[in-house]
């Protein structure tokens, strides 16, 4: 099993993004071989699935910033280094509850 986790300082504080969106910062820890991602919302170890975990974490290495959890769209907002982007290029990724991931599998 391999197990990557973002490295970023979490403040203890909320926020509210764009278009109202309510953004927490997390810290997401990924395994590879299965897809899940875990992070603590609310007190609460929660428990996703994404469907291209290499890429999360990929994108997880390349961050410029705090990753944020989106609990509204159930997304993790990544701000990724990219050139002309100072601030980082925006890149959401949609995470899922367990049957929700069943459902996208290929039978």
């Amino acid at each position: 099993m391999s197990i990557s986790a973002g490295n970023r300082k979490v403040g203890q504080h909320s926020g509210v993004g764009p278009a109202g969106k309510f953004l927490v910062p997390v810290i997401p820890s990924v395994d590879t071989d299965i897809g899940l991602v875990i992070f603590v919302f609310q007190h609460e170890a929660h428990h996703r699935w994404c469907s291209d975990p290499r890429l999360l974490v990929s994108l997880l290495a390349k961050s410029v910033g705090p990753v944020l959890w989106n609990d509204n769209s159930a997304n993790l907002r990544i701000s990724v280094a990219a050139s002309g982007h100072r601030h980082g290029k925006v890149v959401e990724i949609p995470l899922f509850m367990n049957q929700q991931v069943n459902a996208l599998k290929p039978r």
